[in-house]
Order: structure tokens, then sequence, then C-alpha cells
């Protein structure tokens, strides 16, 4: 069945920066993975209303 039936152009971005990470942080185990997050996660602040409405990382139509 897999996991992504379809991909919308508002959540590309999104999707891409999953496999990216997965694919930097293959050869580290769960535990350091989870370390790294947190670290780069740190005294940021985003909320879901937010990300989804206005994400900072949408590429308008146009621009495809």
């Amino acid at each position: 069945m897999g996991t992504f039936h379809s991909v919308s152009r508002k959540h590309l971005p999104n999707y891409l920066n999953e496999f990216q990470f997965r694919w930097n942080t293959r050869k580290m185990d769960d535990g350091q993975r989870v370390s790294q997050v947190i670290k780069a996660v740190s005294g940021k602040r985003l909320q879901y209303r937010e990300s989804v409405e206005n994400p900072p990382y949408f590429v308008p139509k146009e621009e495809f």
C-alpha cells in the first residue's frame, strides 16, 4: 500500500526535508538522532496553525 498516496505542492518541502533528515542521519542510532533534533529545535516554537496556514518554506505555484 505504501505510506504516501499523494504529495501536495503545499507540503512538498516538508516531505523533502524529512527524507533529507532520514538520509543524513541513517548511520546514527535512535538516541543520537533524537538528541540532534532536540538541539535543533531548542528555543524555537512553531504552532501547527502557523506551519499549515503560512508556512515559511512555501514556494508559490509560479516558481515550479
